[in-house]
């Protein structure tokens, strides 16, 4: 008679230990084909042979995306993000690349990792300049995924995306309209009509946000209608007020929010809408006080939500100016002492602090030695950097043009043995913009063009020294020449970022037809 390890052997390296009894009962009894038959499914069954799908197909993925990132020179993670090697691959290697993807789209077309491969596969053809194989490709993954939303919503919107690059606007909206009538609740579903109010407002000339948000508002409102008493209702009002808000229909915007905080009390929505009308107040209205009024109820409603400082600190800058400075002080008083470990929020508080002392009109010497004292109190920080530019904003208010003068040479001197002296990103770039703002205060072009050219060279990979340079060559120093130089490098280093591209171009177009 065969041992325990004998007959384990001959079913073969796969272990039958945890599989049923039944089946170990089987191996004990006749060697029938039939017997030999049953056995091998009932281990197949038991999980003895590994076949997962999921885990299959992933590493399929895996092993394409090593195959992508071997032909493109990249690192595997970067496969995915547009680059200038990839608009300059041969035909042969789109089609070495887009072959490893559709083996998973091929083997496992049923599995989520196909669909992500599929995707990969029609972004590989857009760049190939074969937008119908794009297409043919999301076909697929709609026809496949259909009973997934966010995959079948995000193929549809992908489709439309690719109309809309080729600027067949009519067929991008068809696309656009299936993803809202099909997916209306999938996340893309609910974002989609938005994101066609502001493409018919760019391409329609003449279009008003009213008319273009229209349909907006009226898909919103029927779901609403249709969903009324449930959480998706309540999802989709803030989608409402967006459209209301994006639409600068403010009054409108509000009312939803109050409907929300009114109906859902004391809940994180009605938490987010309540800053929402905050802001809307401040920024859009200008309505201080009715601003204040909500940030007050906010912080008795919400006392202990994590941001609940921020909030205080935005209500303390909204009672200065307001010019309710015994009210400032307080709030502002009370995070330096509940909140002693936060440096930048003392910081904050601090200067707001000095702005109260400015308010009550204390003396030069006063505010003087309170911008010292955060100096002296925070030497290593970056929120007090900006402190000696600050006195030299002080004096210049009082019009004590000679201390001005000093504190500007004061700070410029200070700026620059810093900026010399550290090797910090973050701090050479806040230094860096201190040191543009003291130079444009005593209009000193040169010394401003010299630091952006050696920032532009610090950091290749930032556009906005560039894009400084020529505008400082076009608005200081009227060289168009120059500007235009400035532009086209921008243009040429960064040509994988399309919309910066696209807005310079225009730039460049627009400053050439000019006399």
């Amino acid at each position: 008679m065969k041992t325990k390890d004998q007959r384990l052997k001959t079913v073969g390296r796969c272990s039958i230990l945890d599989t049923p009894r039944k089946v170990a009962t089987l191996l004990r009894g006749k060697r029938s084909s039939i017997s030999w038959v049953l056995v091998l499914s009932l281990v197949f069954l038991a999980g003895c042979v590994d076949i997962d799908p999921r885990y299959a197909s992933e590493k399929l993925l895996w092993r394409a995306d090593q195959k992508a990132a071997k032909v493109l020179g990249v690192p595997a993670d970067k496969v995915d993000k547009l680059s200038e090697r990839m608009s300059n691959l041969k035909d042969a290697e789109f089609e070495e690349i887009i072959s490893s993807y559709k083996k998973v789209a091929e083997k496992f077309p049923l599995q989520q990792n196909a669909a992500l491969a599929q995707f990969k596969i029609a972004n590989f053809y857009l760049l190939w300049k074969k937008p119908e194989e794009a297409q043919n490709e999301l076909k697929v993954i709609i026809q496949n995924f259909s009973s997934v939303p966010n995959i079948a919503s995000k193929a549809q919107f992908t489709r439309g995306k690719i109309f809309e690059l080729q600027k067949k606007y009519d067929l991008a909206f068809e696309e656009y309209e299936k993803v809202i009538d099909l997916y209306p609740l999938s996340e893309l579903g609910l974002e989609t009509p938005i994101y066609m109010a502001r493409l018919r407002k760019s391409i329609e000339e003449g279009s008003t946000d009213e008319k273009a948000y229209r349909s907006a508002v009226k898909h919103y409102e029927k779901i609403i209608d249709e969903y009324a008493d449930t959480t998706i209702a309540s999802i989709v009002q803030g989608y409402l007020a967006r459209v209301y808000f994006e639409s600068k229909e403010w009054e409108e915007a509000l009312k939803v929010w109050d409907e929300i905080t009114i109906k859902y009390p004391n809940t994180p929505q009605a938490a987010k809408v309540s800053l929402a009308k905050a802001e809307v107040y401040v920024s859009k209205m200008k309505d201080i006080p009715s601003a204040i009024e909500v940030y007050e109820d906010f912080i008795k409603t919400y006392p202990d939500v994590k941001f609940i400082n921020e909030v205080k600190l935005r209500l303390g800058n909204l009672y200065l100016v307001e010019s309710r400075v015994e009210e400032a002080r307080r709030i502002l008083s009370s995070l330096i002492d509940d909140y002693p470990e936060d440096e930048t929020l003392n910081i904050r508080s601090r200067l707001a602090l000095v702005e109260c002392l400015k308010k009550q009109a204390s003396s030069r010497e006063e505010v003087i030695q309170s911008y010292e004292s955060i100096k002296a109190l925070y030497p290593d920080s970056l929120g007090s950097l900006g402190v000696s530019y600050l006195i030299y904003r002080h004096y210049k208010s009082l019009e004590d043009l000679t201390s001005a003068q000093a504190a500007l040479n004061k700070a410029i001197s200070e700026y620059e043995e810093a900026f010399r002296a550290t090797a910090r990103k973050e701090e050479k770039q806040v230094l860096a913009q201190l040191l543009l703002l003291c130079y444009a205060e005593k209009e000193d072009w040169s010394s401003s063009l010299s630091l952006l050219e050696g920032l532009s060279q610090s950091f290749p990979e930032d556009p906005r020294y560039l894009l400084s340079i020529a505008s400082l060559y076009l608005n200081k120093l009227s060289d168009k020449a120059q500007a235009i130089k400035a532009y086209e490098e921008v243009i040429e280093k960064f040509s994988a970022n399309a919309k910066l591209v696209t807005l310079v171009k225009q730039k460049v177009q627009s400053l050439n037809t000019q006399n």
